[in-house]
């Protein structure tokens, strides 16, 4: 998916930080504006990623998750 998103036009901004890794594990480079998941979320261990984000993220940044449901 990293390799699809940097495909795309802007892909490459400077502004995008693509990291790859267990969210528990990275280094992070605080602040950000926004930190998105997809389904992934169910897999990480809560008690310390949602502090881990609160941390690096902005005073007025954005979770952003995703699920797509399949009829």
């Amino acid at each position: 998916m990293i390799h699809a998103g940097q495909s795309l036009v802007n892909g490459d901004h400077p502004n995008l930080q693509w990291i790859h890794g267990r969210v528990e594990e990275v280094s992070l480079q605080p602040t950000y504006s926004m930190i998105t998941a997809g389904a992934s979320i169910h897999w990480m261990e809560w008690n310390l990623v949602f502090p881990r984000f609160k941390e690096v993220l902005t005073a007025d940044g954005y979770i952003a998750t995703l699920t797509a449901t399949v009829h």
